[in-house]
């Protein structure tokens, strides 16, 4: 599946495809929209979060969840930190607010959050998932989201 990962600002994803089974390349798996400040990472059908992630370059403030959630369908999810840097799990089925300061989905998330809550940042959380998950791998990515107004 994935390890997709944030914490302090950060949104960290490995980068590993897999189909059937096997390892089937390499893939961008987060993207950024500038004018919201929002981070986006994605796991779970490829085809799905690929849909999201074009999604996320024609977004308007009007459509930001709805569009967000027919992108993704029933087989993939993401997480999206906004530009107060509040966490938020999202699915065709619904959106989930996470109170935590960091958090992680997909199938390295296990590891990527017991990690974090050793103290890692993001990156070594994002390592650590990606030596021990055989379904993350591959280069990990990351984006930072600005700073929050105060």
């Amino acid at each position: 599946m994935t390890t997709i990962a944030y914490k302090d600002g950060i949104l960290a994803s490995d980068s590993r495809m897999t189909l059937g089974g096997m390892n089937a390349g390499s893939v961008v798996k987060i993207g950024y929209h500038p004018q919201f400040n929002i981070g986006l990472g994605l796991c779970g059908d490829a085809f799905s979060a690929g849909n999201a992630l074009a999604w996320l370059k024609i977004a308007s403030a009007d459509d930001l969840i709805e569009g967000l959630q027919d992108a993704l369908g029933k087989h993939a999810e993401a997480l999206l930190v906004d530009g107060t840097r509040q966490v938020f799990i999202v699915s065709g089925r619904g959106l989930i607010k996470i109170e935590d300061k960091y958090s992680a989905i997909g199938s390295g998330a296990p590891y990527a959050l017991a990690a974090m809550d050793a103290g890692a940042d993001v990156h070594q959380a994002l390592k650590i998932a990606v030596k021990r998950d055989v379904y993350s791998g591959g280069r990990i990515r990351s984006v930072t989201l600005r700073s929050k107004k105060k």
